[in-house]
């Protein structure tokens, strides 16, 4: 072994340009394949280290709004209804998430310490909570630490950052400046590979005495998407047997919210990957297969890339094997010797591609927004072994044995080894699916990079510049009314409304109601959204029929959507207008006409369809202002708005947030693909014109002579440029015509996963040849230049 070594590195040494370029291909190739199994690996980790994650399951909700949608939470009453009539299961616990909480630290003798903004890090939690999901509890038991009301545990994470050094058991904290809690216990941090944002628990049984943000706890007919019922199966039982005990509760309790709602289980090993119900990161498993399929054809095309040039570079290699095999070396040795050369080439690759990947971790965080952690344990090294051992075997068996294979006599004599016609189709195909790939992975970026374009300059049906959101909570009417003035004097404040969200909702809350005077309830619930009447003209909503809400803070009529009035099958938006609407708001509901209908709009981006919404005026559900800014504030509220709000709000802090980013935010999903393909394509392109290069350099010397006779009979440099440019032109017209159906056909199935979205038109494809094309000719114009316009002298003496 050691003398094959030791040839292989002198070998190596005397063929710098050749060992450069190889290694360069599967470095780049190896690293990014290394980037993307962290990435996959990460994501396929979430919520595994539970214990008991098999096991655990969250219940969600089914809503029909005449067509199917989904909401991430559970009527608050299923959880205890579950606990009494359904024995066999081992625990449940209720969950409910308070978003957009401020929570003021409070000293030992009660005074104010410091506040801080928590966006979903709160919830009320039962006790049973803990024996489903496990946490480390530094400090405390599950057993106690929530049995009270009024108590609390939270994280070291934010246990440092309100307390400090300082122990926080027995510490206040006032939440919302209305609820004040103890601090019972402390866990540990949550790691990074969990879908649980929660970081302060509150007991449940505070809610005896608060009024906290949600549905109330006995309506089975509201459904908050942040109230979730945790249930843990015995060893046996599936998701398929709750699902049946849930439908018969469903029937026990309300039936009548059978037409219009299901209850659905969601297994915990599932949450991550379900589009559905995670309002969180998450990311599907036909995008992991993706990365999955990206990586191999990365390591593929390096693996070609090699191929083609250790075959071109076998070819000058035919006088060094003549004198081997005449001294002795047998095929088989010849074969071995050029394995060993090229494991040591791959092991040089990977451990530069571990360097590289390593230095370009922190981008890939940036790019997708995934703390992705640098994971070098033994399933790492067993991967990274595994692609050294494919890479190694694949890509070193055929130029090894057309190395082994050379007749001694022939290339003793002079005559240079060739091909057979077999082996340079078999080259040809390598350079054909190289191309193919990268033209692939650049159509890809194109229509992805198209989609996202369409998307952020459509217009979403609501008008969102200089729009700032602002937190407000309810007020009296009287200093509502004054507050709305003081506002609207300020210079650069054009108008505002107060309103429970904008027009990209967050989240949806939604009701059933009843039309007309119709006998029963309509069979589809209607999204809530409480504006005031500046709302409309505000955001630019189009009415198509009927008048604007009137200015008033308690419900005196509805406007809804085009997409409701197409459910209820009435015909126009102008046979609604005037009709009775009847909305049930937990135990409370209210009445009135319809007036008017406005124009559909892209509630959260256009990848989904509409829903049917109501918009009707109620102040105590007013949760936020918005202001309409001119453009010379550039979306920052000037200083006196910042100052009245605070007289208004004391003791909270003040946020703003540009309606333009949330509108951006709903696109984050496909930027963080369109970062993957591009690094992808990026990555597929420098491979194969490294290769390119390369074959191209070996070719041009090899037909060294053949160029010089042609130019000693007349042929001019341009003759010369077209008989190299000819080869490649048709090598690469044949991988369009591979990769342009194949590649068109995976991205239209890409496409129409959304409710609206672009065409693959022929510019698209006609982009993607010219790109590759000109990439081509740039890597290889410069040898045939120099090759076309070299004198003809040198290389027939050399010859």
């Amino acid at each position: 072994m050691l003398p094959h070594l030791l040839y292989a590195l002198r070998m190596l040494r005397q063929h710098p340009a050749y060992t450069a370029l190889n290694v360069g291909g599967l470095v780049l190739a190896l690293a990014c394949s290394l980037l993307l199994y962290w990435f996959v690996r990460f994501h396929q980790s979430f919520d595994t280290y539970q214990p008991q994650a098999a096991r655990i399951c969250r219940l969600v909700t089914e809503q029909r709004y005449g067509g199917i949608a989904y909401n991430a939470g559970i009527p608050t009453p299923v959880g205890p209804a579950l606990r009494r009539e359904v024995p066999w299961l081992r625990a449940v616990a209720m969950s409910i998430g308070q978003a957009d909480q401020y929570v003021r630290v409070l000293g030992v003798a009660g005074q104010l310490e410091a506040t801080y903004a928590e966006d979903k890090a709160v919830a009320f939690v039962e006790p049973a909570y803990f024996s489903i999901l496990a946490y480390h509890w530094q400090v405390g038991t599950a057993a106690r630490a929530l049995r009270r009301p009024f108590t609390a545990v939270l994280t070291r994470r934010l246990a440092h950052r309100y307390f400090g050094a300082a122990n926080p058991l027995g510490r206040c904290l006032r939440l919302n400046n209305s609820l004040e809690v103890q601090v019972t216990g402390v866990l540990g941090d949550l790691p990074p590979n969990t879908d649980q944002p929660y970081e302060l628990f509150i007991s449940y049984a505070t809610l005896r005495y608060y009024q906290h943000a949600g549905t109330p706890l006995t309506s089975w007919e509201q459904v908050s998407s942040q109230t979730h019922a945790w249930v843990l199966l015995p060893p046996g039982g599936t998701p398929a047997q709750l699902e049946k005990a849930l439908m018969a509760l469903h029937r026990a309790h309300f039936p009548a919210t059978l037409g219009n709602q299901r209850y659905r289980v969601l297994p915990l090993l599932a949450q991550h990957f379900s589009a559905s119900y995670n309002e969180g990161r998450y990311i599907d498993r036909a995008t992991l297969q993706v990365l999955i399929l990206i990586g191999a054809l990365l390591v593929l095309t390096a693996g070609v890339n090699f191929v083609n040039l250790a075959t071109a570079q076998a070819l000058g290699r035919g006088r060094e094997i003549g004198v081997r095999r005449t001294v002795g070396a047998t095929s088989r040795r010849i074969f071995w010797q050029f394995m060993t050369e090229t494991l040591l080439l791959v092991l040089a690759a990977a451990g530069a591609g571990l360097v590289l990947a390593y230095a370009g971790l922190p981008g890939l965080r940036g790019w997708t927004d995934a703390p992705v952690p640098l994971q070098l344990d033994g399933a790492a090294w067993l991967f990274l072994a595994g692609l050294v051992t494919l890479v190694t075997l694949g890509a070193g068996w055929y130029p090894g044995r057309v190395l082994a294979g050379f007749r001694p006599a022939q290339v003793l004599k002079g005559q240079a080894p060739t091909l057979a016609a077999g082996g340079l189709w078999v080259r040809r195909g390598l350079i054909v699916a190289q191309l193919a790939l990268s033209q692939g992975f650049v159509l890809a970026v194109l229509v992805m990079f198209q989609q996202l374009t369409v998307w952020l300059t459509a217009d979403p049906g609501f008008a969102s510049r200089d729009r700032v959101l602002l937190p407000a909570r309810p007020l009296r009417p009287a200093v509502f009314r004054q507050l709305r003035q003081e506002l609207s004097q300020v210079p650069g404040v054009l108008d505002l409304s107060f309103c429970s969200d904008v027009p990209a909702l967050s989240t949806i809350n939604t009701s059933p109601f009843a039309y007309d005077h119709r006998a029963a309830r309509e069979p589809f619930l209607l999204a809530r959204l409480p504006a005031d009447a500046q709302y409309v003209p505000l955001f630019g909503l189009q009415l198509v029929g009927g008048h604007n809400l009137p200015a008033s803070d308690t419900v005196r009529g509805y406007l809804l959507n085009e997409t409701a009035v197409r459910h209820l099958g009435v015909g126009s938006p102008q046979a609604v207008i005037g009709h009775h609407l009847s909305l049930e708001n937990g135990d409370e509901s209210s009445a009135g006409p319809i007036l008017g209908v406005v124009r559909d709009w892209r509630y959260q981006g256009f990848q989904n369809e509409s829903v049917s919404l109501v918009l009707y005026t109620n102040r105590t559900e007013y949760r936020a202002l918005t202001l309409h800014l001119a453009p010379s504030m550039g979306g920052t509220p000037p200083p006196a708005v910042r100052a009245i709000w605070h007289r208004y709000y004391p003791n909270q802090l003040f946020s703003s947030t540009r309606l333009a980013d949330v509108l951006a935010g709903f696109y984050d999903r496909e930027r963080q693909q369109l970062a993957i393909v591009r690094l992808a394509a990026l990555t597929a392109i420098a491979v194969g014109c490294l290769g390119l290069y390369g074959l191209i350099a070996f070719l041009a010397q090899r037909r060294a002579r053949e160029i010089g006779i042609r130019k000693i009979f007349g042929a001019r440099p341009w003759q010369i440029i077209a008989s190299f440019v000819g080869e490649f032109a048709g090598l690469l017209v044949a991988a369009f015509l591979v990769a342009a159906p194949l590649a068109g056909w995976l991205m239209q199935r890409w496409l129409v996963q959304f409710d609206t979205h672009i065409s693959l038109s022929p510019w698209l494809f006609g982009a993607t040849l010219a790109g590759t094309a000109a990439l081509t000719l740039l890597t290889i114009g410069y040898l045939t230049l120099r090759a076309a316009l070299a004198p003809p002298a040198p290389a027939l003496r050399a010859k």
